[in-house]
């Protein structure tokens, strides 16, 4: 009898270790919980990154650098220009004893060509005056337009933390992290919504950093207008910045925008308490439709409008030929 008793003694062990095989989801949940909350940790300890404009300071040190090379550039333009220019005046002579043109017409066009080539070469060093002018009047028309003076990435993404932060404490009021698949859900509509907000400082950030460097490389690209092989990349330098200054102005709509709708729903989170599933879905679609608007909107305006624009820069070089 007692051998029996002793052979059944480890059963009770083994009907626990069923009772945990049978509620083995727990610590699934319980995992998912600890990475929702490490998330929430770390989006609490961004805003304080945010302090110093992390984002903005890469902004910054990207147009610090890129018009530092301003003047190297215009030195290189000029190089370039001389060569580029030789190689079309002695290319215009060939083509002009081939062609048999009298001295008079020869003569007409050498001095047109010669006048639209120093006008090219005269700008180089008025650089700095009129392109970036053309640029930041296009921006301004956005600010203007928007109503805030400027918008930047760290603003943007502190956006995005303050709306994942009152998602979060929606669904903490609420319950919703005791239902495991729920709060799953929850965390990725957290999760997405930020990531959403982290895309759209993203893009601002290319089309400030794009910005710099179309007008940082320009006096480079200036220097080949002097040859009607190599003038189109003049002409596609000055429509570059052009594009990206209506990126920006238009940017600058839909980021302000952005900002906008979401700082009335953080608020409107905030004062509604408790969330439900439905109402974080709602606003992780909402912050998702924005991206889209933010990332695509700006881009399709500046090529509708400068798509097979001309300025005559190519075609006035070969006309004189």
């Amino acid at each position: 009898m007692a051998a029996a008793v002793t052979r059944r003694g480890p059963r009770p062990s083994g009907d626990s270790g069923r009772n945990r095989a049978e509620h083995g989801g727990s610590p699934r949940w319980a995992a998912v919980l600890v990475v929702g909350i490490a998330l929430t940790l770390v989006a609490a300890g961004s805003v304080r990154a945010q302090e110093v404009g992390i984002l903005d300071d890469v902004v910054g040190r990207f147009r610090v650098s890129s018009f530092s090379w301003i003047d190297m550039m215009v030195r290189q333009g000029q190089a370039m220009m001389r060569a580029v220019v030789l190689v079309e005046f002695v290319t215009a002579c060939i083509w002009w004893a081939v062609k048999g043109n009298e001295l008079s017409d020869a003569a007409g066009k050498f001095a047109v060509k010669v006048l639209l080539v120093g006008m090219w070469y005269s700008m180089m060093f008025t650089y700095e005056l009129w392109i970036p002018t053309i640029y930041n009047s296009l921006r301004l028309i956005g600010m203007n337009a928007s109503g805030q003076p400027t918008v930047n990435p760290s603003e943007i993404l502190d956006q995005g933390l303050e709306v994942a932060g009152a998602m979060f404490a929606g669904i903490y009021t609420s319950g919703l992290f005791i239902n495991g698949p729920l709060s799953l859900v929850g965390f990725l509509a957290i999760l997405l919504a930020f990531l959403a907000y982290v895309g759209m400082a993203t893009r601002l950030m290319q089309y400030l950093i794009q910005g710099f460097l179309s007008i940082a490389v320009g006096p480079f690209f200036f220097g080949l207008s002097g040859w009607r092989s190599t003038a189109g990349f003049t002409e596609k330098s000055v429509m570059s910045v052009i594009r990206n200054g209506m990126r920006l102005m238009v940017m600058q709509l839909m980021v302000t925008l952005a900002t906008l709708m979401g700082g009335e729903m953080a608020g409107t989170l905030r004062r509604a308490g408790p969330l439900g599933l439905t109402e974080v879905l709602t606003v992780m679609g909402i912050a998702i439709a924005l991206l889209v608007i933010v990332w695509q909107v700006p881009e399709n305006f500046a090529n509708e409008h400068t798509q097979g624009v001309d300025l005559g820069i190519a075609s006035g070089i070969r006309a004189t030929t």
